[in-house]
């Protein structure tokens, strides 16, 4: 019976894909963003869940008129590889604008970088206003 499970368990390490890692779990760090246009750089602290092959992250938009209102809450998810490849977007809409955002990149540990941008569009500039980002993330 021994000598069973011990085949089984081989078999099962040999099936698993190459280079396969479990990236879940809570993964913190700063979302990073250039200023552009009338839009002030973002510099601030933020959370990325990693659960069931999904990456997540739920971040609040500040008033730039008064930092302790919430004007609406960024939400952006998408799929990671058993690589660590990931794609996220999200989208969030305000009274009169929008903003869309996009991420890419691998995970690694003990820190992960993923590039994308944010885009923000209101009713004065139909064309939005683009700004390149970044997440610097670590596990924990």
């Amino acid at each position: 019976m021994r000598d069973a499970m011990i085949a089984l368990g081989v078999v099962l390490l040999a099936a698993a894909p190459a280079g396969a890692q479990d990236f879940s779990g809570t993964w913190t760090g700063r979302i990073s963003c250039e200023a552009a246009g009338n839009l002030a750089a973002i510099n601030s602290p933020i959370t990325l869940t990693v659960a069931n092959g999904m990456a997540r992250y739920e971040r609040p938009l500040r008033s730039p008129a008064d930092a302790t209102r919430i004007l609406a809450t960024e939400v952006a998810e998408g799929p990671v590889g058993p690589d660590g490849t990931v794609r996220m977007t999200g989208s969030v809409t305000g009274q009169g604008w929008r903003q869309d955002s996009n991420w890419s990149g691998k995970m690694s540990r003990p820190a992960t970088v993923l590039g994308g941008g944010i885009t923000t569009t209101n009713s004065t500039v139909r064309s939005g206003i683009e700004r390149r980002c970044t997440l610097n993330l670590r596990p924990g």
